[in-house]
């Protein structure tokens, strides 16, 4: 698979040609009628003309026939205008009340037809990139292999459609990105072609975690005890007689013991958080303290040691913010081939679990092995 291959091959995935339709219709549709340029040239010229450009706006070179996009800019503001009452001006002469109406309703319906003409690509489909959703299809179709795309440029949306093709244009900077996504498909699909055949087996015992949930029990026990420790020393600096009138005013402030304890600074001789080894880079006060009021989750891990059966398998648990085996993590080697594994797990559930609990899900996150 030569590079030239590789470089012949994004474009085509990445763009949809631009190709003629049947029925085409071409030639100017949006014509204002030749009978209005006397209105112009008797009311507006004056100051919009060749010698004078108020608000650097001239008419006297208009066209009559909107045939882009900004001639048909410039129609619009003499049709703003005049619609307000703003041109001409009220200290000006005015146009007759006839002329007038009739000069703003054909200019409107020149205006609409200018429109859908300007919107018309005259059979032509517009130059396209493929979104994310259908690159990711198309290098499946091609080449069988499952690419993360995530990091190709959003798509933008109208009217919740994602292949609009005024939304789907294409810079140098989002071709580079297609194409490095390509040439990672190529390479892939090479990679599958040469690993046909091989065979790769990886084995993960679960009971290996029963090892840190016990020093993760370990190490919430201690913290509970060092964390009551703190509490106690401060409170006995903050009961001793000498200190009663700090803190009497701390109180006045302190909407409970909890952040009278967070002002353990102003009390004097009383130990900072860290002597007792709570010592992050947040709130080491709020550390000791959630520390030392953390009974639940203790009690929950004790529970889960007592099980039987841990020395040859593990339990699922709930999700909860200090997780004991709410999720297990089976990685693919990076040595390991692309190509299609099949993942068998023993489960089962026990008699207490209810039956809102008696299930377990899987997902696959995708992300780039090393290709050595």
């Amino acid at each position: 698979m030569t590079g030239t291959t590789r470089f012949l091959l994004i474009p085509a995935l990445a763009l949809l040609p631009a190709l003629p339709a049947r029925g085409a219709e071409s030639g100017v549709r949006a014509v204002m009628r030749e009978k209005h340029r006397q209105l112009l040239e008797k009311h507006c010229q004056s100051c919009h003309g060749a010698e004078k450009q108020k608000g650097k706006f001239r008419v006297d070179d208009l066209s009559f026939a909107i045939h882009d996009v900004q001639t048909a800019a410039r129609w619009q503001k003499v049709l703003d205008a005049m619609n307000a009452g703003e041109m001409p001006p009220e200290e000006e002469k005015q146009p007759d009340a006839k002329a007038k109406t009739d000069f703003l309703e054909d200019l409107a319906n020149t205006m609409v037809a200018a429109r859908r003409t300007l919107a018309d690509q005259h059979g032509v489909i517009a130059l396209r990139r493929l979104n994310q959703r259908e690159y990711k299809n198309t290098l499946r179709a091609l080449l069988g292999v499952e690419i993360d795309v995530s990091e190709l440029p959003p798509d933008t949306s109208a009217a919740a459609f994602d292949t609009v093709g005024s939304g789907l244009f294409m810079s140098g900077n989002q071709f580079e990105q297609y194409e490095a996504i390509g040439r990672e498909a190529l390479e892939e699909a090479a990679r599958r072609q040469l690993a046909r055949g091989a065979v790769k087996k990886r084995r993960f015992e679960v009971e290996e975690t029963l090892e840190k949930v016990r020093a993760f029990h370990q190490e919430n026990l201690d913290a509970v005890e060092r964390g009551k420790r703190w509490v106690n020393a401060v409170e006995a600096k903050a009961a001793l007689p000498e200190n009663a009138g700090i803190v009497a005013e701390l109180r006045k402030t302190a909407r409970s013991s909890r952040e009278l304890l967070r002002s353990w600074e102003k009390i004097p001789g009383a130990p900072a958080p860290e002597e007792f080894g709570f010592k992050t880079k947040e709130n080491n006060a709020d550390k000791a303290l959630a520390a030392s009021g953390n009974v639940v989750f203790p009690q929950y891990d004790a529970y889960y040691l007592s099980q039987p059966h841990l020395d040859t398998g593990a339990y699922l648990t709930i999700n909860r913010q200090h997780q004991v085996n709410s999720w297990f993590y089976l990685g693919i080697p990076g040595d390991f081939p692309p190509g299609d594994y099949v993942l068998r797990v023993c489960i089962a559930a026990t008699a207490e679990a209810p039956p809102s609990a008696a299930f377990w899900s899987s997902a696959c996150r995708n992300t780039r092995a090393p290709t050595a």
